[in-house]
């Protein structure tokens, strides 16, 4: 059922009560909000702009109520924007929606209906967005943002999905060709507009890659396996020792360049997507496997080299 308000003084939207700012938003959670995770409010450091690549409102709904995943949820905005100004919020800010891989524990997202590459995504002759964006439309999400930076001071980055997730698929039309696999907001997406009249800064947040967090353990590959990986190019193999131990020891690993794991949110963009992704440190301990789960939540298929580079100069005689 959808629940129509003008917001007049900011809560979450889950409790039924409204935002400040005169915004006019339906309240039409989906059938599984209460599914997703909750979560901290205190902790979102960044929006998501994303466009629907479908025609209209009724497409989104349609998408977004299909069920994907074992826990009965599916892929969705916070947030979504019709090219009138009119603005619906399928899921509350305090509950993790699906829609960025890697990016959504501490996001909100802003789903904006536009056309993109409808209905040929993945066409290979269709792989830029001819479709504008009304000023409406974007009236409603310049003053969606600045509620979200009034209400949430912690919030200070935004990127498009594109951005985020870089990922490419083969064409539809011919499988050699690889194109990416999202285009949104995409090109007629006005940024410099927007950026203009709201205090937030189009980059990654920085990744804290020294804190408490445990790294979940990823998978290992010996070094008799690594040896079987280097004779295909579908590998791509990264030095991640922290930067003191990399200059006590500045060896690589044939076939590895070296990258610092504590500006890994800037590097990670240029690894190739479609490659296997071999990390190691010194050990094969917490610095490799903390690169490999922030990669994996990016979607790389990554692995990391057990016992590290130590072990591998012990079988080379190094």
């Amino acid at each position: 059922m959808k629940i129509k308000f003008i917001a007049l003084s900011f809560v979450l939207l889950s409790t039924g009560c409204t935002t400040s700012g005169g915004l006019n938003i339906t309240d039409y959670k989906l059938p599984y909000w209460d599914n997703l995770d909750e979560r901290n409010t205190s902790e979102l450091n960044m929006v998501v702009i994303h466009s629907t690549e479908l025609p209209d409102m009724p497409e989104a709904r349609m998408y977004g109520e299909r069920v994907l995943y074992q826990n009965g949820t599916g892929a969705s905005g916070h947030y979504y924007i019709d090219r009138d100004g009119n603005m619906e919020q399928y899921v509350p800010d305090d509950r993790i929606a699906n829609h960025t891989v890697g990016w959504n524990n501490k996001t909100l997202s802003i789903e904006l209906v536009n056309e993109g590459r409808f209905p040929e995504h993945y066409q290979s002759d269709q792989q830029k967005t001819i479709h504008f964006y009304p000023q409406k439309q974007i009236d409603t999400l310049v003053e969606l943002l600045t509620e979200f930076k009034r209400r949430y001071p912690t919030i200070k980055y935004v990127q498009g999905h594109e951005d985020l997730d870089r990922r490419k698929v083969p064409s539809t039309d011919d499988p050699t060709i690889f194109v990416e696999r999202k285009m949104d907001p995409g090109n007629t997406f006005p940024w410099v507009e927007v950026l203009d009249q709201v205090d937030l800064i189009k980059q990654i947040p920085p990744f804290v890659f020294r804190d408490d967090d445990r790294p979940e353990y990823n998978n290992n590959v010996s070094l008799d396996e690594l040896e079987t990986m280097l004779k295909s190019d579908n590998i791509t193999m990264i030095d991640v020792r922290l930067k003191e131990d990399f200059a006590l020891d500045p060896i690589l690993i044939p076939g590895a360049e070296y990258k610092d794991p504590e500006n890994i949110s800037q590097w990670s963009q240029s690894v190739p997507y479609g490659k296997k992704v071999v990390l190691y440190c010194v050990k094969g301990a917490w610095v490799s496997h903390k690169a490999a789960t922030y990669l994996r939540k990016q979607g790389y298929d990554v692995s990391t080299l057990e016992g590290g580079i130590r072990d591998w100069k012990v079988a080379n005689g190094k």
